[in-house]
């Protein structure tokens, strides 16, 4: 096993690409805002930075219009497969009738 700094760099490498991918769920100009500011503190860097993406997201979904969006979408893809899916049982045993 390497020694206890690889094994640090190694983390710290993993923990930045981390906070990399999250920093791009952020608009440009806070996502460069964060990153110039967590480049100094190592240790709360990902969870500072997915406390920002949460109270962000919060924000997002307190409004009445993206959970009609998101019944809408639910609603519609479940009558869809359900249709679908009788639509197989029906062939299914239609098929096995015949056997």
């Amino acid at each position: 096993m390497g020694s206890r700094q690889e094994w640090g760099t190694v983390m710290t490498h993993i923990g930045w690409r981390l906070i990399n991918i999250l920093a791009r769920l952020l608009e440009q100009d806070e996502s460069d805002a964060v990153l110039g500011d967590f480049r100094d503190s190592h240790a709360r860097a990902v969870v500072g930075l997915l406390g920002l993406i949460v109270r962000r997201q919060i924000l997002i979904w307190k409004t009445w219009q993206p959970w009609v969006a998101l019944i809408g979408v639910a609603g519609v893809s479940g009558v869809i497969l359900s249709e679908a899916v009788g639509g197989l049982e029906t062939i299914r045993v239609s098929i096995q009738w015949t056997q």
